[in-house]
């Protein structure tokens, strides 16, 4: 594994973690929460919306291996 990819890989989690975080400060402030049920799986409410950053992301991580042509076009597309 050479520094470039460790970089990446450093560059996508920080990405996530800190968008993720992001999301979680805005849907807290604007109210954006999933309220548990009777069908739920969390007694408190839980805010929405946190995978978005995830997969902001991993798409940009994606274009950037396409585009240092790491990945193939085809396995680009796919995902």
């Amino acid at each position: 594994m050479q520094m470039p990819d460790i970089l990446l890989y450093l560059g996508v989690l920080a990405a996530a973690l800190f968008g993720t975080l992001a999301i979680r400060y805005y849907a807290h402030r604007k109210e954006l929460l999933d309220h548990p049920n009777e069908r739920s799986s969390h007694v408190t409410p839980t805010p929405k919306g946190g995978g978005l950053a995830i997969m902001v992301a991993f798409y940009a991580a994606l274009s950037v291996l396409y585009f240092q042509d790491q990945l193939e076009s085809r396995l680009f597309f796919a995902l």
